[in-house]
Formats: C-alpha cells, sequence, structure tokens
C-alpha cells in the first residue's frame, strides 16, 4: 500500500471520528446548535465516505496486474 493511499486513509478515518463526535452532541444542544452540528457532521461523514471510496481505488488501481 503506498503512502499517499495511507495518509488518504488516516484523513477519512480522522473525518468520520468528528462526524461521530458532532452526531453524539446532538442532544442537549438549542435549535441553531443542533442545526450547525447535524450540517457538520453530515458533511465530515460524506467527505469520509468518499476519501475511503477515493483511497480504495487508488489502492486497487495501484495493485492491478
Amino acid at each position: 500500500m503506498s503512502t499517499g493511499t495511507v495518509i488518504m486513509y488516516a484523513v477519512a478515518t480522522v473525518f468520520a471520528l468528528v462526524a461521530i463526535v458532532l452526531f453524539a452532541r446532538l442532544r442537549g444542544r438549542s435549535e441553531r446548535g443542533r442545526y450547525a452540528h447535524l450540517i457538520a457532521g453530515t458533511m465530515a461523514a460524506a467527505g469520509s465516505l468518499m476519501l475511503f471510496a477515493y483511497a480504495t481505488a487508488l489502492h486497487r488501481w495501484s495493485t492491478a496486474p
């Protein structure tokens, strides 16, 4: 696995952890705070999924026969 792929997986994992924390903090907030955390969490989760997909594709393409 190349260094670039490892870095992409690491960044995707960090984004996923940030999304989990933001979603966990939705309870007990004001309406505006819940909305802000929901939007930011959704964007972090989407970014994580996209980076995981790109890193997997990069890994598969670099190891093709």
